[in-house]
């Protein structure tokens, strides 16, 4: 997925009310299936960046266009929609549902929007956690699961329907040396057939050479 950023910003208001700008008139241009590393150190806004580009914030001016839409033109529910379909978020939270098995968590978001029949959709779940080290826990619950062990059902459910557009924040943060290496191995394994943005502060991911960098907070970027 091509995606077009022109002069997007983006501020919040702090508690004494006055506007914090936290994304500052970014343009980029990304081509499909290009790794995007998004630097800057913390709180220079790469979790708010993440958010305008999927759709969930709008910025307060500028505009974001990913593939043939453009995202700022786009109600709630429509970009709710978008994003169900085109795009694997891998967030820094977990965000599973605590009264769902582990498969459940993983196939119900892509049943719901139909991307595909059941039977299907539950098959790739089981190869993808089986893939990723976590196959025998197919029926247990997230409390049940170690903290790398939720993340990697995390990495599963984002990558099921093979997205258009992978977002990761942080996806390895406080992992174990394993969890970290089986997590990031199966986020650059869709290098060049989706479009993935990265922000990351582990090994794995630095040392491959991204297509772009957006660097966040004042530090400069290359392309």
């Amino acid at each position: 997925m091509q995606i077009t950023l022109s002069n997007i910003e983006k501020s919040f208001r702090d508690p004494s009310g006055s506007a914090r700008r936290v994304i500052a008139g970014i343009s980029a241009d990304i081509a499909a299936g290009a790794l995007v590393a998004v630097t800057g150190p913390s709180g220079a806004g790469k979790t708010t960046f993440f958010n305008l580009l999927s759709g969930l914030l709008l910025p307060d001016s500028g505009t974001i266009t990913a593939g043939k839409t453009e995202l700022t033109k786009l109600s709630e529910r429509e970009r709710d929609r978008w994003r169900a379909k085109e795009v694997g978020y891998i967030f820094q939270t977990f965000n599973l549902l605590g009264d769902l098995t582990i498969i459940d968590n993983v196939v119900l978001p892509h049943i719901l929007i139909g991307s595909g029949a059941k039977g299907d959709l539950q098959k790739r779940a089981v190869e993808s956690l089986t893939a990723l080290g976590i196959g025998d826990h197919l029926h247990k619950y997230p409390h049940q699961l170690s903290v790398g062990q939720r993340q990697r059902v995390a990495v599963a459910r984002a990558l099921l329907a093979s997205p258009r557009l992978i977002i990761a924040d942080e996806p390895t943060a406080n992992l174990d040396d394993a969890s970290a290496r089986i997590v990031a191995d199966a986020i650059l394994a869709l290098r060049g057939r989706s479009t993935i943005l990265l922000a990351s502060h582990d090994g794995r991911f630095s040392a491959v050479k991204p297509d772009l960098t957006i660097a966040l907070g004042g530090e400069a970027g290359h392309a």
